[in-house]
């Protein structure tokens, strides 16, 4: 006689929710795979701006630096401008952007006005083997937007003999280099600024400049 063994099977309920955990656990990693590649993604961006400011930046740094015939006390003030203040473009970062509200102009616009403000430090570096032209080429092959502002460093003063009235004053000796980049020009002002800070390399009282 055959002697059947009866098993207790998983009942509909239980199958049901079985789905329902899997399916749970499945959305939360699809879920988590966006977030995970759009970090990726910035963090790439990250490094390649990183680079792109180097490129930028550092061959700016190196024709500013030079001093005598290369680049004289007259050529270095007419970089910035001699007026307390000045900045290169003249509007600092509102020249890159439509109007005044912070809203960028496009990639090829801003572009076009970084590529004049390093014109006009690779004019006013005199000799062979420009860095300058190293800059421009870093900027035209990088497919970023980039917007550069130079303007002047600043020196802490005092205005009485106490000491109790503290102030700045613009220091012409100095050029400070401000760098925003983005592979999408609606974002540039939501990335961070790279920035450097130049010294006169040299006595501006000769070559016939007059001092900071």
């Amino acid at each position: 006689m055959a002697i059947f063994q009866h098993r207790r099977g998983f009942t509909l309920m239980e199958v049901n929710l079985a789905i329902f955990i899997m399916a749970v656990a499945v959305l939360g990693m699809v879920a988590l795979y966006p977030l995970g590649f759009r970090e990726s993604q910035h963090s790439r961006d990250d490094i390649v701006e990183a680079a792109v400011a180097d490129g930028i930046l550092n061959p700016l740094a190196a024709a500013l630096s030079t001093c005598g015939s290369n680049m004289t006390w007259q050529a270095w003030k007419q970089i910035v401008g001699s007026s307390g203040g000045a900045l290169q473009p003249a509007n600092g970062w509102s020249d890159y952007c439509n109007g005044d509200a912070f809203t960028p102009r496009t990639k090829s616009q801003v572009n076009v006005q970084t590529r004049a403000v390093i014109q006009r430090i690779a004019d006013a570096y005199k000799g062979d083997g420009n860095p300058a032209s190293d800059a421009l080429a870093v900027l035209n092959n990088c497919g970023l937007a980039c917007a550069l502002v130079l303007s002047q460093g600043e020196l802490p003063t005092f205005g009485n003999a106490g000491g109790n009235n503290g102030f700045y004053l613009y220091d012409h000796s100095r050029i400070v280099l401000t760098l925003r980049l983005s592979r999408r020009a609606a974002q540039l002002f939501e990335q961070p600024a790279f920035y450097t800070e130049v010294h006169y390399q040299g006595d501006p009282n000769y070559g016939g400049g007059t001092g900071p």
